[in-house]
């Protein structure tokens, strides 16, 4: 099926395991219990849903504001997943819009460090609580052209890139 289509060396990674066939990234001498570390259908149906999702409010977002991938001056990229992320992967498989890398910010653990920055300082607090009263909270969902946003950005796109260094 296949055969003819990869080479031999991709060939040799596709395992079939179960009812499905993975790929093994790393070979089991290579890693620190001697386990091959594989990539699943599964793992990549679930990247597919939280980058449409993601990528869907974004452009939500942006339709509702009146703006365009241009107009964003910064994109912030939060948790452990932002953080490990290249900014041009992030670009590449469409998670984020194709925006100057220079405007992509990785803050960590962001939630975390937040609510231990406004226990610690008044000052933090009050911003914080500022900032609540201004922010409005949109199910999107209920945006008629969510499910079709949704759906686009289910495909993996391939843009082109300037690569750079991170």
């Amino acid at each position: 099926m296949l055969k003819g289509r990869l080479s031999d060396k991709i060939l040799g990674r596709i395992v079939e395991r179960g009812s499905s066939f993975d790929f093994k990234l790393v070979d089991g001498n290579n890693t620190g219990n001697g386990n091959p570390i594989f990539i699943t259908q599964r793992d990549i149906r679930e990247l597919q849903l939280a980058k449409a999702a993601i990528a869907a409010g974004i452009k939500i977002l942006e339709k509702k504001m009146g703006i365009t991938d241009q107009d964003l001056s910064e994109v912030f990229l939060a948790g452990a997943f932002g953080n490990f992320i290249r900014r041009s992967n992030a670009v590449r498989i469409g998670l984020i819009p194709n925006i100057p890398f220079e405007k992509i910010k990785f803050v960590g653990n962001a939630a975390s460090l937040g609510a231990k920055l406004v226990l610690l300082c008044t000052a933090l607090r009050d911003t914080a609580e500022n900032i609540s009263t201004k922010t409005e909270y949109l199910e999107l969902s209920l945006f008629s052209d969510f499910q079709n946003e949704f759906a686009e950005s289910m495909l993996f796109p391939n843009p082109t890139i300037k690569e750079k260094n991170e």
